[in-house]
């Protein structure tokens, strides 16, 4: 009797076994090459918005400005819009997207084309997924100019404004550009009708003071056109 109960607990164990065997080929055949894979995750592809949408409206207000389908109110539009009107051709205008500090997103320059064009009068930015236009330091003045009172890239990507005040008379100055607002860094002013005098803004103090004309030529020459980034429009014609 012991043998033969051996012999059946043996063979018991030998079925059990046989079953795990099969139990775990099945598992194999069912997840033959990697048994531990998960499925494979919902790519879903990034979608890019068109920076040129975001600026479309804005472009559009020159646009139909100069259209004659809006009349000027300076509360609301520009100075430069009033001196377009007296030149009133989309081809004489431009708009042109570039990405003065290099974060990856582009502002928005308006300004007179031409296919070599230095300057531009008006400046806008993305902010919240909108446009909207750039100011100066903490004043929360718009960057916005026309023919007297204008503005440069420099090849450093620093925003130049130059302000015709009279005849031999202006008033020029360098900012950094953070991606919303200009902040000053240097400012110059000099006056013919007080005796030639030079001045330079104090940035502590906020007020003028007397220097040197070598300290502004120094400036004038550092910030001279050829240091200046030529700004690539297409003619508020092309706008679609």
């Amino acid at each position: 009797m012991y043998t033969d109960n051996n012999k059946q607990r043996k063979g018991k164990a030998l079925i059990l076994s046989a079953s795990i065997v099969a139990l775990s080929l099945g598992g194999c055949a069912v997840n033959e090459k990697n048994p531990e894979a998960k499925p494979d995750p919902v790519v879903r592809e990034k979608q890019e918005v068109n920076v040129i949408d975001i600026y479309k409206d804005t472009i559009n207000e020159y646009v139909e400005f100069l259209n004659g389908d809006k009349e000027y109110d300076e509360n609301t539009m520009p100075l430069s819009m009033r001196e377009m009107s007296y030149d009133p051709y989309l081809d004489h205008f431009g708009y042109a997207l570039m990405d003065i500090n290099e974060d990856g997103v582009d502002e928005l320059l308006i300004g007179s084309y031409s296919e070599d064009a230095h300057f531009f009068y008006d400046m806008y930015v993305i902010k919240d997924g909108k446009a909207k236009y750039c100011v100066k330091d903490e004043s929360n003045v718009r960057v916005a100019g026309y023919s007297q009172d204008y503005y440069a890239i420099t090849n450093d990507n620093k925003i130049y404004n130059y302000t015709v005040n009279g005849e031999e008379s202006w008033t020029a100055s360098v900012s950094s550009f953070d991606g919303s607002r200009l902040n000053l860094e240097k400012k110059y002013r000099f006056n013919s009708f007080e005796d030639a005098t030079c001045m330079e803004w104090n940035l502590d103090t906020e007020q003028w003071q007397e220097t040197t004309s070598e300290a502004l030529n120094d400036f004038s020459n550092t910030y001279s056109m050829e240091n200046f980034k030529v700004i690539p429009y297409k003619t508020l014609s092309e706008i679609k």
